[in-house]
């Protein structure tokens, strides 16, 4: 398996699922999306998320639904993304992210803090 890079479009999508954590169809993605991109070009990119193994999708009706990847399915997807990208390295996945995100807020800077701090008492039981 390849690495897994998203271009913005697929990151917006997968921004939606993750908003709203529930089946959608493609017009759903759409109308949440607010842009104007063609029914066609959701479609197809949501596709290619169910390819990645980001998305499933079941028909229903005359449509498809699409819902994220389980939990844990996602989370074995995340860690070969994590180690093929920054060779298993958290801290450096971490510092890319914090310096990749210029609008970054106090708020999610604390909650980021308070992660550290729950994952320091994890490693201390």
């Amino acid at each position: 398996m390849g690495k897994r890079i998203f271009g913005e479009l697929e990151l917006a999508i997968l921004n939606v699922f993750q908003k709203d954590g529930s089946v959608c169809t493609v017009r759903d993605v759409l109308e949440a999306l607010g842009r104007e991109d063609k029914y066609t070009t959701i479609m197809t990119v949501m596709n290619r998320l169910v390819a990645k193994g980001e998305l499933q999708r079941e028909r229903e009706g005359q449509s498809y639904q699409y819902k994220l990847q389980a939990k844990k399915e996602r989370y074995s997807l995340f860690e070969k993304w994590r180690k093929k990208i920054f060779g298993g390295k958290s801290a450096l996945m971490i510092s890319y992210l914090l310096e990749a995100g210029e609008d970054i807020t106090e708020e999610e800077l604390l909650q980021i803090q308070e992660l550290i701090t729950q994952a320091k008492q994890r490693g201390k039981s």
